[in-house]
């Protein structure tokens, strides 16, 4: 009997960083061809974590933990010394 050898690819650095960083973007990837049952698990667990922490929290309040704003100016700022300096206003 002949058994087919399955092997499936590895996973990169540069895409786990992507998918704990963006899920909702980068999960996709892992539906392609290659990657195994396992590794499409771990990405869908993480991807459906994220989301009910998004939920849970509020969207702003997810994206700035992993996101962060370089500057967030309050109201003393004047508005074009806030944009000078690459800031958000809230």
């Amino acid at each position: 009997m002949i058994q087919a050898t399955q092997s499936s690819r590895k996973v990169q650095t540069w895409l786990w960083v992507c998918l704990v960083l963006f899920p909702l973007i980068f999960y996709w990837f892992l539906l392609g061809k290659g990657y195994s049952t396992r590794v499409r698990l771990i990405g869908a667990a993480w991807l459906v974590a994220f989301l009910t922490i998004w939920w849970v929290k509020g969207g702003q309040q997810v994206m700035d933990f992993f996101v962060p704003p370089a500057l967030v100016c309050d109201a003393s700022v004047p508005d074009d010394t806030c944009e000078a300096m690459g800031g958000v206003r809230r």
